[in-house]
């Protein structure tokens, strides 16, 4: 075989290998950042705290009162229950002009808490409308049912309380100055404040096996600030481990096996593993393909690298981590690979042009179906269908 031949050769394998590469780039760049256009979508008044879809697929419920990204700025309130499928309000549990912080909707449907002002209203389904049950004097930043509905636990300021759902008696209360024992900074340090973070850690989650509450922690060691996620026993409010993430906690969610624990913060994503919460990966996030069109529409905000993630989700088959964020970017949802950590794609659902922050995300939930989601951001709850699978 002559040189002439041979150097064809390794020029034509050089050129599909480069191919092949540069296709590959182009896969795992996130595909194109495309815009999806809504099943349904409502308007609702002043920002959603909350959107939660029942197990069966059936109703979606939101509530509303805070402006996300403005800490201290409020609306009036809102509950609503919408039917999923067809985008229909089938009631407005509450209206008024409390603001409704936080929402929770039990597995089965049949029983929501929201807190409202300074109370927690819980309801319960009566002949296709949910009626008042009962109230608890006392205001929540996050709301959680257990997985089978027995359990109802909220955060409120500096405590976490946990209520059984059917009676409404209180099964434990765990005080901040009864979680200090396994906040330490080292052998002669002790830390001076603990306390629940409101602001930004608005998130409390049981696993999906019902085992474990995880909780944030934030407290002050002189003027420095740290944070640390908590598992708590859920029958008995027992810590059962603690960690410094060393990750923004902006965000948290179990996958639906109960083995893993995704943490979000600026530009990274953890994994935890839910049983010693060690690290298992980390998953980098936050940076957009984005067309000349799209960067104009969006703006300067919108090419920001990392922006915060106000949700994270697992899809039905733990597969695959939705992160929605609204800080840099208005409506934006990455899709990303739970086994590599490669992007799958980004979907802009509230491409509003400047308008920074407020305009953004507050939360995104998969249905029953990794192909369909609802998302909740300021003025509208919304749900969007993937024309294929990503």
């Amino acid at each position: 075989m002559s040189k002439k031949y041979i150097s064809v050769i390794i020029i034509s394998i050089i050129l599909l290998i480069t191919a092949a590469y540069l296709f590959h780039i182009h896969r795992s760049a996130g595909n194109e950042t495309s815009e999806l256009k809504p099943v349904w979508k409502h308007g609702i008044r002043g920002g959603i705290s909350g959107i939660c879809v029942s197990v069966d697929g059936k109703v979606i419920t939101s509530s509303s009162g805070m402006i996300p990204g403005e800490r201290y700025s409020f609306d009036e309130g809102e509950v609503k229950v919408w039917n999923k499928n067809t985008g229909a309000l089938i009631q407005t549990v509450y209206e008024g002009k409390d603001p409704a912080w936080a929402i929770a909707l039990s597995k089965d449907g049949k029983t929501l808490a929201c807190s409202i002002g300074s109370k927690i209203g819980q309801w319960r389904l009566q002949d296709g409308v949910f009626k008042k049950e009962r109230q608890f004097s006392i205001s929540a930043s996050a709301l959680a049912y257990s997985p089978d509905g027995s359990l109802l636990a909220c955060k409120s300021g500096n405590d976490v309380l946990v209520w059984n759902a059917k009676t409404g008696k209180l099964n434990w209360h765990k005080k901040k100055r009864n979680i200090g024992a396994y906040v330490s900074s080292g052998k002669t340090r002790r830390p001076q404040h603990i306390v629940y973070n409101i602001d930004r850690c608005r998130w409390l989650y049981f696993s999906p096996d019902g085992k474990y509450l995880a909780a944030p922690v934030v407290y002050w060691i002189g003027e420095n600030y740290y944070s640390k996620l908590t598992l708590l026993n859920s029958k008995t409010g027992k810590v059962q481990c603690a960690v410094d993430p060393n990750v923004g906690m902006d965000a948290v969610c179990f996958s639906n096996d109960s083995s893993l624990l995704a943490i979000g913060g600026f530009g990274r994503i953890s994994l935890l593993r839910v049983k010693d919460l060690q690290l298992v990966k980390n998953i980098t996030w936050g940076r957009m393909v984005l067309s000349e069109k799209e960067k104009h529409e969006i703006g300067d905000y919108g090419l920001a690298p990392f922006p915060i993630p106000e949700s994270l989700v697992f899809s039905p088959d733990d597969r695959m981590l939705a992160i929605g964020a609204s800080w840099f970017v208005n409506g934006l949802i990455q899709f990303r690979n739970v086994s590599s950590g490669a992007p799958i794609r980004d979907v802009i659902v509230n491409n509003r042009k400047r308008n920074f922050y407020t305009n953004g995300m507050t939360a995104v939930v998969f249905s029953t179906s990794k192909n369909e989601f609802a998302v909740a951001a300021k003025g509208y709850v919304a749900l969007y269908r993937f024309p294929d699978s990503p």
